[in-house]
């Protein structure tokens, strides 16, 4: 699954849990299963575990921290550094979560 079909699902999952209590109950005691439904395809994750945090609450704050990136031994395709000098970080991050770097 490459970056943009990523965003587009991660998109998808977050507007379905939104609007349907049941499948956000779902996702969150069965993420991969219910991504795949979603997706309507197998997904891979390459044994990395899903964890679902539902943050609706407008009473508590969330802090993410994310993997520790050794920058110093990353090398990136040239594709790669025009994402990042031009402002796609977060696609950088995330083509680092899917395993893409």
């Amino acid at each position: 699954m490459d970056t943009a079909e990523f965003k587009e699902l991660y998109k998808e999952i977050v507007t379905n849990a939104w609007e349907d209590a049941d499948l956000k109950k779902e996702l969150i005691s069965k993420p991969l299963e219910t991504m795949e439904k979603i997706a309507k395809k197998r997904l891979d994750f390459e044994g990395r575990r899903i964890l679902i945090e539902d943050q609706s609450d407008i009473n508590k704050i969330y802090l993410n921290i994310p993997q520790r990136i050794n920058f110093e031994n990353l090398e990136l395709s040239e594709e790669q550094l025009e994402k990042v000098a031009g402002g796609g970080f977060f696609d950088f991050f995330l083509a680092i979560f899917l395993g893409k770097v």
